[in-house]
């Protein structure tokens, strides 16, 4: 049975009282607008007034005629009138006095024992050496020898082939999609899942594309659904776990679609196992990968691989290197030496080792694991501010690769022994504000 969906202006209720928190809004703040909020988060005007609504009952906001919404603070107050917020400057009350957190929890890190630092130095050392080779800019496609590797790469660990000249080097998946957008030349309407990443959804948004939402199981989205009208589909396919099987079965339904597969950190496969990529099986389809966690998320390394139709619109002429040459012809050096898989093998071991250890101490609790991004969520549940971590639409979202190998056990031992739950029947929570959402799902169930 799927688990009720929490409400979406209850969500950002929730992100508004985390920026309080944080000291991102600060007694005294004014709030964007509501069309800015509209704007940012895509959400339709009448959500974004239940969340203020909600927010001014509770007392942490208070609205002034003509001049907008300003932030009290995270203690309830009663409002007091403001003449006009030029008049009356910033709100004295101090921002919340926050401790440091004890962990940090949180999915935008890894920690640095899990990456080779030594090995890399050793290629970037190799590449600096070769002085000639880098006083240029480069080819804005991508380096010749980053796109061989990366094309002998995709076929041996996700069994898509392709052509180097097919391949389009980019520093995010996020710029890769703006370069797709501007090949493509007019605005499509796209339809993915209501869990696809914030990231893309803006990506198209600023290219002038229409969302179309899609209803979706477990297993990705339900097949009515594709029947709509619509110009792509955008699959996270990325460590998709029971989406595994799913996806070979319906894989018929995605053959006369134009389907963006956003393979992201795809050979992370520690839970739900080894699997070809879903663009290796496909006629229409644009693959984007990425290298953010499977290297280092500084090293900002993506690839795309484009068809025929829209690689012939890429002028090489019209376009700047998107990413750094020098990195670029290290992780060159790195793949071709099998280094690379090796590394990926190690990292396999090691997340599902740690990912098996996590799920047993939080068994009592609703889990979901998002291979990718190398967390677990919890629905439902509100941690004390000493926990530094993230959240989505689903719930906490915490990270099993930030910490030390030392660490892990103990801090998610914590983690257990201070979970509270939420009261999302009456949008508050039962114990300390929820923690800051970000990044997307991908159940394994």
């Amino acid at each position: 049975m799927n688990e009720p969906r929490t409400k979406k202006y209850l969500l950002l209720r929730d992100t508004l009282c985390q920026d309080m928190l944080t000291g991102k809004l600060k007694p005294g703040d004014r709030l964007p607008s509501i069309r800015e909020l509209v704007r940012r988060t895509s959400l339709s005007q009448t959500t974004v007034e239940h969340a203020l609504a909600l927010l001014q009952d509770e007392g942490l906001i208070r609205t002034i005629p003509q001049a907008g919404c300003y932030v009290t603070g995270l203690e309830p107050r009663q409002p007091r009138l403001l003449s006009t917020p030029a008049a009356s400057g910033r709100d004295e009350a101090a921002p919340p006095d926050l401790p440091e957190p004890l962990w940090d929890l949180q999915t935008n890190a890894i920690h640095p024992e899990l990456f080779d630092m030594k090995l890399w130095k050793r290629f970037l050392r190799q590449t600096l050496e070769e002085s000639r080779t880098l006083a240029s800019y480069g080819d804005s496609q991508g380096e010749p020898a980053l796109r061989q590797a990366l094309a002998d790469h995709l076929f041996r660990l996700r069994r898509l082939r392709t052509d180097p000249d097919s391949i389009l080097v980019g520093p995010s998946y996020q710029t890769l999609l703006f370069m797709l957008a501007t090949l493509i030349g007019k605005p499509l309407t796209v339809a993915m899942e209501h869990h696809a990443p914030a990231l893309a959804r803006n990506a198209f948004q600023s290219a002038g594309w229409r969302i179309l939402e899609l209803d979706s199981d477990k297993d990705g989205p339900l097949p009515q659904e594709l029947t709509k009208p619509f110009d792509c589909l955008y699959l996270t396919t990325a460590c998709a776990g029971t989406k595994k099987k799913a996806l070979r079965n319906r894989l018929d339904l995605y053959q006369d679609l134009f389907v963006i597969e956003d393979d992201y950190n795809g050979e992370l496969t520690y839970a739900s196992g080894p699997r070809n990529a879903l663009s290796a099986r496909l006629k229409h389809s644009v693959y984007i990968g990425s290298f953010s966690r499977v290297l280092l998320p500084s090293l900002r390394l993506s690839c795309m691989v484009l068809p025929k139709e829209l690689l012939s619109r890429f002028d090489p002429a019209s376009y700047a290197p998107m990413a750094s040459r020098i990195e670029q012809l290290a992780l060159a050096r790195y793949i071709a030496s099998g280094n690379l898989e090796k590394h990926i093998r190690r990292l396999n071991r090691i997340y599902r080792r740690r990912s098996d250890l996590v799920m047993n101490i939080l068994r009592d609790f609703p889990l979901l694991l998002d291979e990718a991004y190398l967390c677990v969520e919890i629905p439902g549940y509100a941690l004390p501010a000493e926990f530094a971590c993230s959240r989505s639409v689903s719930g906490l979202r915490l990270s099993f690769a930030s910490l030390p190998d030392a660490s892990l056990e103990t801090a998610f031992q914590a983690v257990r022994n201070s979970l509270q739950p939420v009261d999302r029947a009456q949008g508050t929570l039962s114990g300390n504000q929820i923690q800051e959402r970000t990044g997307r799902r991908h159940p394994v169930a």
